[in-house]
């Protein structure tokens, strides 16, 4: 899907371990599950997934046209996993 505006260079944040349990009442945490981890490049209808190595998912093509719709915002960028 193009994009008609490039967008900055992101990273995703990377994972970290600690040998106690986080908790803070400002944070919202949830389940793991096992997939990709990606940054969807959201602007108007379009929507690019790209890899934490900045590779486009070309196989999620559905999830990509979905989720344009599905977000509130027009331009907007998520990090997140693809389970």
């Amino acid at each position: 899907i193009p994009v008609r505006r490039a967008h900055p260079i992101l990273i995703p944040q990377p994972l970290q371990r600690l040998r106690e349990p986080f908790d803070d009442p400002d944070w919202l945490f949830e389940l793991k599950y096992d997939g990709f981890r990606a940054l969807a490049y959201i602007e108007d209808d379009c929507c690019r997934l790209i890899s934490r190595n900045g590779n486009s998912f070309g196989n999620f093509r559905d999830l990509a046209a979905r989720l344009p719709r599905d977000v509130r915002d027009k331009r907007v960028v998520l990090d997140g996993e693809i389970v």
